[in-house]
């Protein structure tokens, strides 16, 4: 993955329990973005549960990181769910 494009800065960050990426937006009339993939237990089993937030307005900063109400993601204040 490239650490960056013309419009944007990337980074990617893996730990035991979920992955995340961001997208850094680096012209001002640009959203930035932040991906989650959770892994959840559910049944007895191991599932994931992926979410893409972006901020509601124009920012040169990511979304803080997502996080799990249950089983479901929710994007934190100032972002949206990206459909």
């Amino acid at each position: 993955m490239k650490s960056e494009t013309e419009d944007y800065f990337y980074n990617l960050t893996v730990d035991s329990s979920n992955s995340i990426v961001t997208a850094t937006a680096k012209i001002d009339e640009l959203k930035s973005y932040t991906g989650v993939v959770f892994l959840v237990q559910e049944n007895g089993e191991t599932t994931t549960v992926v979410v893409t937030c972006e901020t509601n307005a124009p920012s040169k900063t990511p979304p803080q990181s997502p996080q799990l109400n249950g089983s479901q993601p929710a994007c934190p204040a100032g972002s949206s769910k990206v459909e």
